[in-house]
């Protein structure tokens, strides 16, 4: 069982930096609206190769998910477990796809061009994961991101007791922290705030598919590890 790899991480980070950067640049940084496109620009880039990577993730799952539906019997415990991984997958993608389609609303995405006339948009983009007052709830605020946060830790969680469960009373302790939660409170500060301070909708859109691509991830390793046990199975 390899640990969830998570490739983009860096990749993302390096990304969401520079568009940090952009942001928060000062008129007396004489810092042009030409570079602050390009930033953003970037972003956009960025989320295409993003969920390409998720969608083609995606359908390596559902055609090894099938297999496995096709090796296991019906009201078995691999059956049943099966069910969980897919259930649960589903709903963690129910809610990003959400916050993508809420977030496209916010950015004032064309559906037959593709171009987003609001991309830039931060306040709008901000008042949606925070709500009207960010401070509520220890500046966690009462937007959408405290039910992101919860919804992909989690799925995380499932998913070390999910593989705990197929290796069964072997399981190692290190199984309970083989997938690290993926929302995490910064020194002094919350995941909340910290993560949708200040950013333009269409950074938060790549973030959203960095997030499918992770689910899809550690899906791809569940059913893996699924299939190995079924294959010694009968063996």
């Amino acid at each position: 069982m390899k640990k969830s790899n998570r490739k983009y991480d860096w990749l993302f980070g390096l990304a969401l930096l520079l568009m940090s950067t952009a942001c928060a640049c000062t008129p007396a940084q004489d810092r042009s609206q030409s570079d602050a496109r390009e930033q953003q620009s970037t972003m956009n880039e960025l989320r295409e190769p993003l969920n390409e990577s998720a969608t083609s993730m995606g359908e390596r799952n559902q055609a090894l998910m099938a297999d496995l539906r096709a090796q296991v019997a019906t009201g078995s415990q691999e059956g049943e477990w099966l069910d969980e991984i897919e259930r649960s997958g589903a709903q963690a993608r129910l809610l990003l796809g959400k916050c993508s389609s809420d977030l496209e609303a916010i950015a004032g995405l064309d559906p037959v061009t593709g171009e987003m006339l609001n991309m830039k948009e931060t306040e709008k983009n901000f008042a949606y994961w925070m709500g009207k007052d960010p401070s509520k709830n220890g500046n966690r605020g009462t937007g959408e991101a405290m039910q992101l946060k919860r919804g992909l830790n989690d799925y995380c969680d499932f998913a070390n007791l999910m593989v705990c469960k197929i290796d069964g009373p072997g399981c190692l302790i290190d199984s309970l922290t083989l997938f690290p939660p993926l929302a995490v409170d910064p020194p002094k500060d919350t995941w909340e705030y910290h993560t949708f301070y200040g950013k333009p909708v269409v950074a938060d859109l790549a973030l959203m598919e960095k997030y499918k691509l992770d689910v899809a991830d550690i899906e791809h390793n569940l059913l893996e590890t699924l299939q190995s046990l079924v294959g010694k199975n009968k063996k």
